[in-house]
């Protein structure tokens, strides 16, 4: 009997000793210690920087079209999945409710995410040396599947202000973190954009600026899918692209305060990812009552998730110039063409 009373005393000496070794230990002992260690519950938050793309936003007024972080950013929701409950990333079910914890955060300019009190309540804690947390983020809250049909992604018909610019993005990020690795998330866009530019001309320097407009229009008055649904339920492969049946329109663009170096002027658009070759697809430029009209081209024969093209347009008396760049992440060279003048 005294031997047990005597094994049971050492037993609970050996806990009691463990906890206050873990409690004493820093972050950075724990982390390169044994793997599984347990961790003091409640004392190291998870605590995440964002990026869009590579680079970590730097402080910048201009929102997340141009690359940079509004300030508070929000309508971030972060599905949170931990390795403990789920050990087989690939069997974890993003859209069902039973899987994730949500939490919402605010992006602030320098990339620092910062939980928003108001809708959520504490933030995630490590709980474990050898933990994975799973991060499924987007900027919206329509789930990033393709199981979700109900809801596709919609853009403004109307992107002549910053904001619906802004707001006509969307941005999905997934990551796997380790305790002692990096916490950023590398968002990355599933929308794709549009950048006309028009080339300095005594031509348009004789224009007072309000008389210069552009859209992108098509046949009956604008085929530019303003809605499309997502495509793929693997976290790292997510799209977004046309779906039939779903709405066009045309699409007003804005025009930035500061043209890209050597421009006229500078206008951008977010749009669905969709089919471009041989839908009549076209960016029209009005110049007081002029109008010019130019069939939009890409190399690829249509746009996908997370492109930029660019149109570098010379807009004189008789037609149009154009230049086309863009379809990859380096934005390389495309096509090349013309356009026609409908004089008044």
């Amino acid at each position: 009997m005294k031997r047990s009373i005597l094994r049971h005393k050492f037993a609970l000496w050996l806990v009691v000793a463990l906890a206050l070794a873990l409690a004493s230990c820093s972050q950075d002992e724990l982390a390169g210690g044994e793997q599984g260690t347990l961790l003091p519950y409640g004392k190291y938050p998870l605590e995440l920087t964002a990026a869009i793309g590579e680079a970590v936003a730097t402080p910048a007024t201009r929102g997340t079209v141009h690359g940079t972080w509004p300030d508070g950013y929000s309508y971030n929701y972060l599905q949170i999945a931990s390795s403990i409950e789920y050990p087989e990333e690939n069997k974890i079910d993003w859209m069902s409710y039973m899987v994730s914890t949500v939490r919402t955060y605010q992006i602030y300019a320098d990339g620092t995410m910062v939980i928003d009190r108001y809708y959520t309540r504490d933030p995630i804690y490590w709980r474990r040396t050898d933990e994975i947390i799973y991060i499924y983020a987007y900027s919206w809250s329509r789930t990033p599947d393709e199981r979700n049909t109900s809801d596709p992604h919609e853009v403004y018909e109307d992107q002549s202000e910053e904001d619906k610019l802004n707001d006509s993005d969307y941005l999905f990020a997934y990551e796997a973190l380790t305790f002692d690795g990096d916490h950023t998330l590398h968002f990355r866009h599933l929308t794709s954009k549009v950048t006309i530019n028009l080339r300095p001309s005594e031509y348009l320097s004789a224009q007072a600026p309000e008389d210069v407009e552009v859209k992108l229009t098509g046949k009956n008055g604008g085929n530019w899918y303003i809605k499309g649904n997502f495509i793929g339920t693997d976290p790292n492969k997510i799209t977004l692209f046309e779906a039939e049946g779903l709405e066009q329109s045309e699409i007003i663009p804005y025009r930035n305060p500061n043209p890209t170096e050597g421009m006229y002027a500078t206008y951008e658009a977010v749009v669905i990812p969709q089919t471009i070759t041989g839908t009549g697809k076209t960016i029209e430029i009005k110049v007081g009552e002029t109008t010019y009209s130019y069939e939009v081209k890409c190399s690829k024969g249509k746009y996908t998730s997370g492109e930029e093209w660019i149109y570098n347009i010379t807009v004189d008396a008789k037609g149009l110039d154009v230049t086309v760049e863009g379809g990859d992440i380096s934005w390389g060279k495309g096509d090349t063409g013309s356009g026609s003048v409908a004089l008044p």
